[in-house]
């Protein structure tokens, strides 16, 4: 017999549960069309539901589904996404894309601009935005973001040595990532130098 091997998740230092897997990504950029230059679709509706179905086979009843952000553009109709998926059990956070009154209206386990989640005893520093100093950095603690699009302008090709990730959906072949492949990733890394600030 498989025996699945919960995860405890504490969102600010307050549990909200064990979750089977955690399913992350940032800017999937539903309904917009200026990404079809650089997404293989043929249309925003195929786009929209290729996404909603990776989403969706990656991420059941049981699991966590964690956005940073840019989930969609034009008609944000942050509930109607959420309908479609099987996840029920999301954090979302606001993007320079988001009708921020809109998503506040939705029912999630949490929605804001940062969080600090404590998945098994790893720290983990989310945002949309990429941050020089996380909490936790010299410590090992992880930080998460998206927005840049896999691209690593200046000093982010410096920062993603040590344990940080743009989790954005271009960056992983359009297909969200699974905790096991962010821990893998990010275990290797450097932990971030301690360095003097006032």
């Amino acid at each position: 017999i498989l025996k699945i091997i919960k995860m405890k998740v504490k969102i600010f230092n307050k549990s909200i549960g064990e979750f089977d897997d955690i399913i992350v990504s940032s800017d999937l950029h539903l309904n917009h069309e200026m990404l079809l230059k650089y997404r293989p679709f043929k249309s925003v509706e195929e786009m929209n539901e290729s996404i909603i179905n990776r989403i969706n086979v990656m991420c059941g009843q049981q699991d966590l589904l964690l956005i940073l952000g840019d989930t969609m553009m034009g008609d944000k109709d942050y509930q109607g996404f959420f309908d479609r998926l099987i996840c029920k059990n999301i954090i979302i956070l606001h993007g320079n894309h988001t009708n921020r009154n809109r998503l506040n209206e939705c029912e999630t386990l949490f929605t804001g601009d940062y969080v600090e989640l404590l998945i098994d005893k790893k720290f983990v520093v989310c945002s949309h935005y990429p941050i020089i100093q996380w909490n936790g950095r010299e410590k090992g603690s992880y930080h998460l973001f998206g927005h840049l699009h896999g691209d690593t302008p200046g000093i982010v090709k410096e920062l993603v040595k040590e344990r940080c990730m743009d989790v954005g959906l271009d960056t992983n072949l359009l297909f969200p990532y699974t905790w096991d492949e962010i821990d893998r990733k990010l275990s290797k890394k450097e932990i971030g130098k301690i360095e003097r600030h006032g």
